[in-house]
């Protein structure tokens, strides 16, 4: 289902990742299961994080920021240029100041008041799809089995956006999605997100702290990013109660290092699939020396995107893709 390199070097091929590595032109692989080739291209000392380019697979081309203590989750070929010894300094300092973890439980209040906001909302969309042309059913399955969304509701999606959220807040969401499909943890983007999503009581968050204030600024302010959530929440969970099909099924395949993860927290928001034989994938393919295979039905209040209605989930990666508000499980 995924892209992959029969031809991939070994890994003893490679020298582990550390900070002198971080050379931009330097060369390397990300240590995922399919080795994903990579070029380091820049270096951002002030915000603690380098940047690297995906030269393979469904994301070649894409620019990803990594924080530079992550750099141990790449490997770099032997003969590539090494950093000097003051600029490894200045990394390991900025290490030092900025590689921060953020925990926000759940506040029952906040969650109250949020879901207050999304049901409203939701009536809100309701209404609005049913002047826009929307379907009192609409047939969801052809959808997941071909892995392909609606572009019906992708235009409903962005009218809607367009209509409800302050000035340069649809682009946001294009932008999110965009981000979340290739990598949710590059630079802040995400994360701001995510945190904002904890702070509304929908979800909790622990996680790396906001390094880059002006992902909370200007046009991505917290109130903005609030305002984008409840919205976008509404209008998928009313397109999504007129699913003609009796619940909400969704299936997760993860690769697990041992059984007690499955007793692990999720995260703020959850990636799973509405298609079984996506699960069934991740599933077989997992390197891991364990791996669980989920099912569970769920309510549409736990919906926050969707590939039915979000066009970055139907460019590269094909996936039935349901992106869920975490609830402490796997699922």
């Amino acid at each position: 289902m995924y892209q992959t390199d029969p031809g991939a070097l070994p890994d003893d091929r490679f020298s582990p990742g550390n900070l002198s590595w971080l050379v931009p032109g330097n060369h390397g692989r990300l240590l995922d299961a399919r080795r994903t080739p990579v070029r380091v291209t820049a270096i951002d000392i002030h915000h603690g994080y380098f940047e690297v380019e995906i030269l393979a697979f469904e994301d070649t081309g894409a620019r990803w920021l990594i924080p530079l203590e992550e750099v141990t989750h790449y490997q770099f070929a032997p003969d590539s240029a090494r950093a000097e010894t003051a600029a490894v300094a200045s990394m390991e300092e900025i290490i030092r100041q900025l590689d921060v973890t953020v925990k926000i439980a759940v506040d029952q209040d906040s969650h109250r008041e949020s879901m207050q906001k999304i049901a409203a909302e939701r009536a809100r969309a309701d209404a609005w799809l049913a002047v826009h042309g929307a379907p009192d059913k609409i047939d969801v399955t052809a959808h997941i089995d071909s892995r392909r969304g609606s572009p019906e509701a992708v235009r409903w999606l962005a009218d809607y956006l367009a209509e409800r959220l302050p000035a340069g807040l649809p682009d946001m969401d294009q932008q999110l999605a965009a981000s979340y499909v290739s990598i949710p943890g590059s630079g802040d983007l995400v994360r701001a997100h995510l945190i904002t999503a904890a702070r509304l009581g929908l979800c909790g968050y622990h996680g790396k702290a906001i390094r880059d204030t002006s992902s909370l600024s200007g046009t991505w302010t917290e109130e903005r990013r609030a305002a984008h959530i409840i919205i976008r929440t509404g209008f998928v969970q009313a397109l999504w109660r007129r699913a003609a099909r009796p619940g909400l099924m969704i299936y997760r395949g993860i690769g697990l290092q041992g059984s007690a993860e499955l007793a692990a927290s999720s995260g703020s928001l959850i990636s799973a699939t509405l298609s079984r034989a996506v699960a069934e994938s991740h599933f077989n393919s997992e390197p891991c020396p364990a791996a669980a295979l989920l099912r569970r039905q769920l309510p549409v209040e736990r919906l926050f995107m969707t590939f039915v209605e979000t066009s970055a989930m139907n460019d590269k990666y094909l996936e039935a893709e349901a992106v869920l508000f975490g609830n402490g499980l796997l699922i």
